[in-house]
């Protein structure tokens, strides 16, 4: 119910939820969710799109490479989509569970997933 308040207010902000030794932290903006950062390595976006399969190795160590050569702060997702490696209207759903982070392309992949026990 608190993240339907967040967006049926249209509130902007910043978020943080604090969990033993992480944080993650929700950056809101009128109600939506704009990104999120966390301390946490296996929350990282290379883990994350890694874990999902869809970009090759080759093109993420470029995007790697890339963000470390910016003078200017960028954040890794901008290089991703400035490299067309993904599209601004893809959405991905993650969900941290006991067994650990899961992703898919729609909440039904996701939990036939987990009904499945992967």
């Amino acid at each position: 119910m608190p993240g339907r308040l967040l967006w049926h207010d249209r509130r902007t902000g910043l978020l943080t939820q604090r969990s033993g030794d992480h944080d993650v932290v929700f950056m809101l903006e009128e109600g939506r969710l704009r990104f999120i950062r966390s301390t946490a390595e296996d929350h990282r976006l290379d883990r994350v799109i890694t874990q999902l399969g869809k970009i090759p190795q080759d093109v993420l160590d470029i995007a790697r490479e890339t963000l470390q050569e910016r003078r200017v702060p960028t954040r890794y997702g901008e290089i991703l989509l400035e490299m067309g490696a993904i599209r601004p209207d893809e959405t991905t759903v993650l969900v941290l569970t006991g067994s650990g982070l899961k992703a898919s392309a729609s909440i039904g992949e996701l939990l036939k997933l987990e009904a499945r026990g992967g």
